[in-house]
C-alpha cells in the first residue's frame, strides 16, 4: 500500500494538502482492511505502510508535516477516548495487584536495562543517571496491542484484565510521566 501510495503521488500534478490527506486516510482505510481480510496483523501493515511512505516517497517531510498539522490531536483524542471507554473500573479493582506489579518491574526493568547498557558502553555519568526516567512514559502501540488481544478468542478470559492493567498504567503514567521528564531534563541540565 505504501509504494502504491507512493506511485500516485508521484503522477500528481497538483499536490494539494487537501487531496494528501484525503490520499493517506483512503491508503490506510484500504491497508487496514486489506490486513484484515487477509487474516494479517493490522497495526504491523498500517507501520509498514508509514514505514515505506516515509523512506521511498519523494516528498515525505510534507506528508509528515501536513499529517501532524491536521490529524495528530484528532487521532490522540479518538484513540484516547476509545482506550478510556474500554476501562472498566469494576474489573480494574480486583487487578490493582497486577498493576501495581506491572509498573513496578516495567520501572525497575528500565532502570536496570538503562544502567547496564550505560555500564556495558562506557557512557557518560549522565547518560546512566538520567536517561531511565525518560522512558517511564508510554502509551500508544501497548495500549493498541492490549485491545487487539481483548478481542483474540484465545485470550478472552484474561483479555479484560490486560487491557485494564496496560490502560491503568498508561492513564498513571501519563500524569507522572510528564512531570517526571520535566524534572529529569531540568536535573541534566537539558531543559
Amino acid at each position: 500500500m505504501g509504494l502504491a501510495f507512493n506511485m500516485i503521488t508521484r503522477r500528481l500534478s497538483r499536490e494539494t494538502e487537501g487531496l494528501f490527506f484525503v490520499l493517506i486516510l483512503s491508503f490506510l482505510t484500504l491497508c487496514w482492511g486489506l490486513a484484515t481480510y487477509l487474516k494479517a496483523e493490522e497495526i504491523l501493515s498500517i507501520m509498514v505502510m508509514g514505514m515505506v511512505v516515509s523512506n521511498y516517497n519523494s516528498n515525505p517531510e510534507k506528508i509528515f508535516k501536513m499529517l501532524e498539522r491536521y490529524s495528530e490531536e484528532l487521532i490522540f483524542l479518538l484513540f484516547f477516548v476509545l482506550c478510556g471507554m474500554h476501562f472498566d473500573l469494576k474489573s480494574s479493582l480486583p487487578a490493582v495487584m497486577l498493576l501495581i506489579f506491572f509498573m513496578l518491574f516495567r520501572v525497575v526493568g528500565k532502570f536496570v536495562g538503562v544502567w547496564l547498557g550505560a555500564s556495558i558502553s562506557d557512557s557518560p555519568p549522565m547518560i546512566r543517571k538520567y536517561t531511565s526516567p525518560g522512558l517511564v512514559p508510554y502509551g500508544g502501540i501497548v495500549i493498541g496491542l492490549a485491545l487487539i488481544t481483548q478481542q483474540d478468542a484465545a485470550f478472552s478470559r484474561i483479555g479484560g484484565i490486560l487491557v485494564n492493567t496496560v490502560v491503568g498504567a498508561s492513564i498513571i503514567n501519563e500524569f507522572a510521566g510528564p512531570l517526571l521528564i520535566r524534572k529529569v531534563l531540568k536535573s541534566a541540565g537539558e531543559i
